[in-house]
């Protein structure tokens, strides 16, 4: 059902040595046909739809028995998890920065003095998550290999080598 947390097998293993499951994920939705669409915890929706013989649902005991990270995923998908992670966190901090302004605004229509200092805060604190961010968009970049190009040297057609 939606809602319900779940581990996944990986495909690729990288040895017997490592974790059979990594998760837990949460099931965003699903069809008739037992695919799952999974999100991590962070909201982040995985881009793959997941068949249920590659999945179980998560257990008290293991919840009990696990504390802190011990998701065994790839780099990338943890770097997603923190990429929407971070940008949940200045989706917040853009609320509360709005908030603030209005009320800012509401008490200058009063005529009541006010301080900026908050505003002033919640703005440092929007920069900070602003360039948190951006590192991790440019990690994100550089771990996909940017643009791909060719070691292999191009000629120019046949036509156009006496030019």
């Amino acid at each position: 059902m939606p809602g319900d947390l779940v581990m996944r097998e990986p495909l690729s293993r990288k040895s017997k040595l490592h974790p059979r499951w990594d998760g837990p994920f949460i099931i965003v939705c699903s069809s008739e046909k037992d695919v799952f669409q999974l999100a991590t915890a962070n909201s982040y929706k995985l881009p793959h739809l997941h068949n249920i013989a590659r999945l179980r649902k998560f257990n008290k005991e293991e919840c009990a028995r696990y504390t802190g990270d011990f998701w065994d995923a790839s780099n990338r998908l943890k770097l997603h998890d923190r990429i929407a992670k971070e940008q949940s966190e200045l989706n917040d901090v853009n609320i509360r920065l709005a908030e603030a302004t209005r009320q800012h605004l509401q008490d200058q229509r009063t005529g009541v003095r006010t301080d900026l200092q908050e505003i002033t805060r919640i703005r440092e604190e929007q920069r900070e998550k602003e360039q948190d961010l951006r590192a991790a968009r440019e990690e994100s970049a550089a771990l996909q290999g940017g643009t791909r190009t060719s070691a292999r040297v191009r000629k120019a057609p046949v036509r156009f080598e006496d030019l």
